[in-house]
């Protein structure tokens, strides 16, 4: 029960049955603190579904209903009016202080209030604005009721405009008309919501797997102690589960917490058991920056028999560094595929820009020393490794002479001319 304390010349009780569509908003609640004049006030939520607000005064004390010690607030729901609030009669965590939006919404309202279907829907943006949800769908619900054509009101209340000129429910449109679901917060297909819902699935299953080998790569690449340093690539070296290839993926080309290059060696060595990770060894060919770690990429490659990885191989003897195209050719050495001659052709000679700088420019690892001048300017460069990929696959050597190449190439696989003239 609710113990009046004080005369009340009003009611002192905001009532939101549990089935009303308000029931979940504080818009009751705000009017309460508008009616009685408290812009800093709390809210209580009883387990029968009343909701009252007021201003608390002094301390919870304890005090015994039916022998039974109970923590009671006195509170001040108007002036001269007081109740006193058992917590055993609220729900869970019933007790709400309200926020400084709440507080700063119901002086506002105190203020001005509402009148119009278009004061509720710019009170509803405020609301918004600020967090303040439950309050947003209750002003746009009451501007309905005083506007049901509203258009800012009904597409927040969930309404849009069918191919009929009609106001539908969202889901009568995207659920009956279109075949959508509604689902996180958005109609969707069916089948990407049975995609998104196996990968979830899926990422739940692999959740252990990751969290194991998450601690087997932190102890194996980051670790101080040695003896757990050792046990952890020793359990890495035994991974055999195909769902781990893309996890050791990721820590091979780490370029933020990057592993030691004995490591990214390791995971090149752990990944080539597994057809799935041809794309992360061949990026780790190309783009490591340790040359033993490119090579055993490349080795794994070709153990592996990854002529998959050649279109990538191919599409990086256009790249603007020029060490990364010797690199690419590097790669299609490993299959000597004929269908990559002609691009060959085409790279024996690449230009690229390059930085050059004055009389007393310093150069270092980090690139120019402060203070030199410079400049940027095309130059060409021959690639040995192109020459030596396109030697390899077609026996033929015509240096860097891309016009005897391009000839030789017409001759050997351009299609014979047919002669279209008809005998008399």
């Amino acid at each position: 029960m609710t113990y009046i304390l004080g005369k009340a010349p009003r009611p002192i009780d905001t009532m939101i049955p549990p089935n009303n569509q308000l029931s979940k908003s504080l818009l009751g609640v705000a009017v309460g603190l508008v009616c009685c004049g408290y812009a800093h006030a709390d809210v209580f939520h009883y387990k029968d579904g009343r909701v009252i607000s007021g201003q608390i005064v002094g301390r919870p004390q304890s005090i015994e209903v039916n022998g039974v010690p109970v923590q009671a607030w006195t509170v001040q729901i108007a002036s001269g009016s007081y109740v006193q609030i058992l917590e055993s009669e609220l729900i869970r965590n019933g007790h709400e202080p309200l926020s400084a939006a709440e507080q700063e919404y119901a002086q506002g309202v105190q203020a001005s209030p509402p009148k119009t279907a278009q004061d509720h829907c710019d009170l509803a943006a405020w609301c918004t604005s600020k967090g303040l949800s439950d309050l947003s769908d209750a002003h746009y619900r009451r501007a309905l009721d005083l506007d049901p054509n509203n258009k800012v009101a009904r597409a927040a209340a969930g309404y849009r405009i069918d191919s009929n000129g009609r106001w539908v429910k969202e889901e009568v449109i995207y659920g009956e008309q279109r075949g959508k679901v509604h689902y996180k917060g958005r109609w969707r297909f069916p089948e990407d919501v049975a995609i998104e819902q196996a990968r979830e699935q899926a990422d739940e299953e692999i959740a252990p797997l990751k969290k194991q080998l998450f601690a087997w790569h932190s102890a194996a690449s980051f670790g101080r102690s040695e003896a757990k340093k050792r046990e952890a690539i020793s359990n890495l070296q035994l991974v055999e589960d195909p769902r781990a290839a893309g996890i050791l993926a990721d820590y091979l080309l780490d370029k933020i917490r990057t592993p030691p290059p004995n490591m990214r060696m390791l995971y090149v060595k752990i990944l080539s058991r597994f057809p799935t990770a041809v794309p992360a060894i061949t990026n780790a060919s190309l783009t490591d920056p340790e040359p033993q770690v490119r090579n055993e990429a490349l080795n794994a490659l070709r153990a592996m028999g990854a002529t998959n990885s050649i279109p990538t191989f191919v599409s990086y003897l256009q790249n603007s560094e020029n060490f990364m195209v010797n690199r690419a050719a590097d790669g299609i050495a490993l299959f000597n595929p004929p269908e990559a001659t002609l691009p060959l052709i085409y790279a024996l000679n690449t230009e690229h820009e390059v930085e050059v700088g004055g009389g007393n420019t310093n150069y270092s690892t980090q690139g120019l020393a402060f203070g030199s001048k410079s400049k940027k300017e095309k130059r060409v460069f021959q690639n040995s490794s192109v020459l030596a990929a396109l030697t390899q696959i077609t026996k033929q050597n015509f240096d860097y002479d891309e016009d005897r190449w391009l000839a030789w190439y017409a001759s050997v696989y351009a299609s014979p001319v047919t002669d279209l003239r008809r005998d008399p």
